[in-house]
């Protein structure tokens, strides 16, 4: 009589459950940058400061309105650091968006304002404290931070 050789199924399922526990502990998954913004607090709060509110608009054609005035998007961060050079220090932007305006004109957007308080950071940080803005202390930068603080309300246009 022939014996016949079969291997116990609990074995593989074992075997099975080792590999896929040893790949998800090997596997290093890539840490995925988006766009940092700071959500506003749930419970309304009352706003005893006066704002300059600098109005970007975006358009379902990918147009950008910065205060009413049609703009290139490359000339935006400009007009801005123009707008935080002369203005007060508390500064709010509203970049409001259509909702058929494509993706990647709304991040270039956000970049422009991003490198417009970035080259304000840098031109105070020479100016007040004689080195590039990357080279001050925690300290030191928090006094540039917290005198003009990025701050992007974001929203949609309806229409």
């Amino acid at each position: 009589m022939k014996r016949k050789h079969e291997t116990p199924q609990n074995a593989l399922a074992d075997i099975a459950l080792l590999l896929l526990i040893f790949f998800l502990i090997t596997t290093q998954f890539p840490k995925e940058e988006g766009i940092q913004t700071t959500l506003p607090p749930l419970a309304l709060k009352h706003v005893s400061q006066e704002y300059e509110e600098i109005d970007i608009w975006l358009n379902a054609e990918d147009q950008v309105m910065l205060n009413g005035q049609l703009t290139e998007i490359g000339l935006v961060s400009n007009r801005i650091y123009q707008q935080l050079r002369l203005g007060s220090t508390n500064t709010r932007i509203n970049l409001k968006s259509h909702v058929n305006s494509s993706y990647v004109a709304y991040v270039e957007v956000y970049d422009e304002v991003k490198k417009a308080y970035k080259h304000w950071y840098e031109k105070e940080s020479i100016t007040r404290f004689g080195k590039a803005f990357h080279l001050l202390s925690p300290q030191e930068k928090g006094v540039l931070q917290k005198e003009h603080p990025i701050e992007i309300f974001e929203g949609d246009l309806v229409h």
